[in-house]
């Protein structure tokens, strides 16, 4: 990556150098401009960019469940195929694109760099560290990821193989053939080359239940016609599965499981006309057979493997088969061929670091020498014998040991991270729950919210409406009030009127009494006050009702003389309406204002138009 301070003295020059180009050339300022970009680091890195389907890559890399991890190793193959400079490019390009929170897509790019290392793939400055393939896992337990679980325990055991931590190596493989299982087989690839080396890591690590799992699905993964060519193991690979099975079965004390196992890798070796292979695998039958008491058998076979160890220079096994024919001379008693034997073994074993065949070695000199009857040396080999057994058992033991502790720490780590993820699952549940009983607790407020100013919408729209309509009401109440006031004005005009002319003429007595009846003709009727009193309570609602509330005992005639006054009659009208002289009118509004406590110079129609 560049830094900021480098980005910004290399534009300057840039800068710098397009305006001698402006100057000497006779540049414009847009191709400066281009051939600044064109130059630019960015733009470099843009171009590289294009140059790899880095898109593409995290796409594969992010998925939650690569199914066989075919798009794992589609990334792998690409870029395993680069040249070295193309392929450091890439890699700092996927790593620049490495999000936060995807999760998986970190985790399988760590994984993809470590794999590439072990294929002798790396970068300057690029290092994938066992304790970042350590963090990733315990990442991959907290999401409990399976596909990841397995790739990284995968990873872990050979990066611990090839530092001669088989214990470790051994923890990490057994939990991938675990985790391989639990997946099955529809889901999880793991390639008969990763199922061979996951066999030889338990092998060595003494775990020949494991190891015999391991290298069986190496085989039948290898047999498999629905895998793909690259998952094939090749045919001295399967040999040598074979012939490990066999050994693991004669460590467990199975004879004819370890033959079967030999005489499977033995036609293969034949195939191959391996001349060397076919003296290991028969040598290893020999070891059988001189377990079962077989001698003779044990002796040809042997016989075999040490002649082809010795034209093969293989110095190793030749002296470990040649110790096994030396405790086959001892069963015959013959102690001092043996002894030449063994020896002879010592010879091939200069130089060569076998403990577990020196031991042999070591422990059938202290038989032959009993043989002997030479304590002396018998002694010596003895404790060479049990110095070195001691050792070996102590590190075997210890290795075990370390294996047993590191399950139990990681299953202890597992049940921890799975209990630290339930317990956040909870704890995530109950926020959930709390959220989402505030967002309803929130939306019903909103709604009896909503509803209430809905309701109070209505009924100001109600209160509006019926204003409207009173008013309307109190308008068309007001308009026939006036219309019956004048009405009765000109009804009593008209009386008046009839009366005066009537009166200046000669009248005969019927005639005084229609005029009389006439002057009687006025609202004092019963059913005119209450066709009135109708119409003036639509105008002045509550007007009676404040009277008679200010004095509970006005009279009928007071009540009226008040609502003529709040219509602002003269006292004439007021006089004519009623059916009274003028003078009873004053009296009555005297009475009024006693009645209502005013002054008696009170303006009545001032008071009741307030």
């Amino acid at each position: 990556m560049i830094r900021g301070a480098d980005v910004d003295s290399r534009t300057s020059i840039y800068l710098l150098f397009c305006s001698l180009l402006s100057f000497h050339m006779r540049f414009t300022p847009l191709t400066c401009f281009l051939f600044l970009l064109c130059i630019s680091p960015r733009c470099k890195a843009y171009g590289q960019q294009a140059m790899h389907p880095v898109d593409q890559w995290r796409s594969a890399l992010s998925i939650k469940k690569d199914i066989k991890s075919t798009s794992f190793r589609s990334v792998f193959n690409e870029l395993y195929a680069l040249d070295s400079v193309n392929y450091c490019i890439a890699l700092s390009l996927l790593n620049d694109l490495v999000p936060r929170e995807n999760i998986h897509f970190s985790i399988r790019l760590r994984i993809l760099e470590s794999q590439l290392q072990l294929s002798n793939k790396s970068c300057p400055g690029a290092f994938v560290a066992l304790a970042d393939l350590q963090d990733a896992l315990q990442t991959a337990y907290e999401i409990d990821d399976d596909w990841l679980k397995f790739e990284l325990h995968n990873i872990l055991s050979v990066h611990y193989t090839n530092l001669s931590n088989f214990g470790s190596a051994a923890m990490h493989a057994m939990s991938a053939i675990d985790l391989a299982e639990a997946l099955g087989p529809d889901n999880l690839s793991v390639g008969a080359g990763g199922w061979y080396g996951l066999g030889y890591i338990l092998y060595h690590s003494r775990e020949y239940e494991a190891s015999i799992k391991a290298s069986a699905m190496a085989l039948n993964v290898s047999s498999s016609a629905q895998d793909a060519p690259v998952d094939t193991l090749h045919i001295a690979y399967r040999m040598n599965a074979l012939n490990s099975i066999g050994l693991c079965y004669e460590k467990l004390g199975k004879p004819d499981s370890a033959f079967w196992a030999f005489d499977q890798a033995m036609s293969i070796a034949e195939k191959l006309n391996n001349s060397f292979w076919k003296g290991i695998i028969t040598g290893n039958k020999g070891d059988v057979y001189y377990q079962i008491g077989q001698y003779d058998s044990a002796k040809v076979f042997l016989t075999f493997d040490y002649q082809q160890s010795v034209a093969f220079q293989q110095n190793d096994n030749a002296a470990n088969s040649l110790q096994w024919l030396a405790r086959i001379e001892l069963k015959r008693n013959l102690p001092q061929s043996a002894l030449r034997m063994l020896r002879e073994c010592m010879k091939l074993l200069q130089g060569v670091s076998k403990p577990e065949i020196l031991t042999n070695t070591l422990y059938a000199f202290t038989q032959t020498f009993s043989a002997l009857g030479e304590a002396d040396s018998m002694n010596v080999y003895m404790h060479r014998y049990l110095t070195l057994h001691d050792s070996i058992e102590k590190a075997a033991t210890e290795s075990r040991l370390d294996i047993v502790r590191m399950r139990m720490d990681n299953q202890s780590n597992v049940y921890k991270v799975m209990s630290l993820g339930k317990e956040k699952r909870r704890i995530t549940m109950v926020r959930n729950f709390i959220i989402v009983f505030i967002c309803l607790l929130a939306i019903t407020g909103f709604m009896i919210l909503t509803r209430q100013k809905l309701n109070l919408k209505l009924k100001r729209m109600e209160a509006l409406d019926e204003k409207r309509k009173a008013e309307q009401d109190a308008a068309q109440a007001r308009e026939q009030l006036d219309v019956y006031t004048r009405h009765l004005r000109e009804k009593t005009n008209l009386v008046e009127t009839l009366r005066d002319q009537l009166m200046i003429r000669e009248m005969t007595e019927d005639q005084m009494q229609q005029i009389s009846a006439l002057a009687q003709h006025t609202i004092l009727t019963e059913e005119d006050w209450e066709e009135f009193k109708g119409m003036f309570e639509k105008v002045y609602p509550g007007f009676f009702h404040s009277l008679k509330h200010q004095s509970p005992d006005i009279t009928l005639a007071e009540q009226r003389m008040a609502a003529l006054c709040k219509l602002q009659l003269p006292t004439k009208e007021a006089a004519n309406l009623l059916g009274i002289s003028p003078n009873s009118v004053n009296k009555t509004r005297q009475r009024l204002r006693n009645r209502l406590g005013l002054d008696p110079e009170a303006n009545l129609e001032q008071y009741f138009g307030v």
